[in-house]
Order: C-alpha cells, then sequence, then structure tokens
C-alpha cells in the first residue's frame, strides 16, 4: 500500500467506531466526504480482525443516515427560497433543485432508493424531500435500505482488496456501475419470477 493509504488505514483505526460514524455523518451531509475514503479502509481493517465487519456496515449506514436527516430537516426548516439564495455556496444550484424536485415529484420513494446509488449527487439530493415535506419515516427507510446496499460494497471491496485500493481507486465509479447495474438487474428478474410464478399458479387453479 502507498504511505497515503497507509496514513488513511492507521487514521481509521485510530478513530474506531465513533469515527467511522461520525465521518460518515459528514458523507451524508451538505459537506461530504467520499464514503470510500473511510469504509474501504475500515473494512480492509475488518480482514485484519481490528474491526468487527458487521459493525462497519451498520454504523457506516447509520452515520450516513444521519447526515442524510441533517438534509432533510434544513430543506423542511428553511425551504427553497434559502437554498436558492445560499445553497451556491454548497455547490446546489437553483437548477439542481428543480431538477431534484422534478424528479422527486416524478419517482417518489423509488428516487430516494435509487439517488443512493450515485456518488456526490446521494449527499446534496436529499435536500429535496425536505422541501417537499415528504413523509420522514418512508424518507428515513429508503435512505437506510439503500446506504447499506452502498456500505456494504465499500466494506466488501476493503474486505477482499483493501490492499490494492490504489489500483480500485480510479475505476471506482465504474465498479459502482457494474455492480449496482448487477443488482437491479438481478432485482428485475426476481421480479418477473415472481410474477410468473404466480401466474402458472393461477393457471393451476383456474385448470383444475
Amino acid at each position: 500500500m502507498s504511505s497515503i493509504l497507509n496514513f488513511i488505514v492507521n487514521f481509521v483505526n485510530e478513530m474506531g467506531y465513533i469515527g467511522i460514524f461520525f465521518a460518515m455523518v459528514l458523507n451524508g451531509s451538505i459537506l461530504p466526504i467520499p464514503s470510500e475514503v473511510f469504509i474501504t479502509p475500515a473494512g480492509y481493517l475488518a480482514s485484519k480482525g481490528s474491526f468487527n465487519f458487521f459493525l462497519v456496515i451498520i454504523l457506516g449506514s447509520l452515520g450516513s443516515l444521519c447526515g442524510s436527516l441533517i438534509n432533510y430537516f434544513l430543506g423542511y426548516k428553511i425551504g427553497r427560497p434559502f437554498l436558492i439564495k445560499y445553497g451556491k455556496y454548497f455547490r446546489i444550484s437553483e437548477k439542481s433543485i428543480e431538477k431534484g424536485e422534478l424528479w422527486f415529484k416524478k419517482y417518489g420513494i423509488y428516487a430516494i432508493f435509487l439517488t443512493r446509488f450515485i456518488p456526490t449527487i446521494r449527499q446534496y439530493i436529499t435536500v429535496i424531500p425536505g422541501i417537499l415535506k415528504m413523509n420522514l419515516t418512508i424518507f428515513s427507510l429508503f435512505c437506510f435500505i439503500g446506504d447499506v446496499f452502498v456500505v456494504s460494497f465499500l466494506t466488501l471491496l476493503g474486505y477482499f482488496f483493501g490492499e490494492y485500493s490504489d489500483v480500485i481507486k480510479p475505476y471506482l465509479d465504474e465498479i459502482y456501475i457494474v455492480f449496482f447495474s448487477l443488482l437491479a438487474l438481478s432485482i428485475v428478474i426476481y421480479i418477473f419470477y415472481i410474477i410468473f410464478k404466480r401466474r402458472r399458479e393461477k393457471q393451476k387453479i383456474t385448470s383444475k
């Protein structure tokens, strides 16, 4: 591993679980840091026995959810006018707010889940549900489910390939796309399988 990667691994090791949690709170908020900077090394350390694999996933996911809730309440309390006026300081443009509003109005809860897999967008987009006064329970549930997928993926990446992070990092976006495309395809195939199975069962019943 490079000296930079060694530094990050040592830093994560010293921070412990609380550090992972708060790092992911920042990752989920409007002052984001890349989740792979901390979660992937944490996965690597889990492979060495320094961390518990499942605690990394749980605390990382909860931290990211808390960051998203900060964004939600910012949108809920201060609303659209404030974001239009001051959003530029957080790289949030009026155009991106309008696009986000249209997206959420069209796709609702599915948009929350799907945007969890898009780096950078996953942080800023969580302000929009607060502006639109989306149901907090539904928002939290779908954010958390998406976060579990993302954090699990990064933890596994660090667990099995942590020593090769320098090689993997330049291709991380492509790996994201391939992994979650395969995940989405698997879900679609499973849904079609369930539909096909139910239809066959109905046909059997009606043919008797």
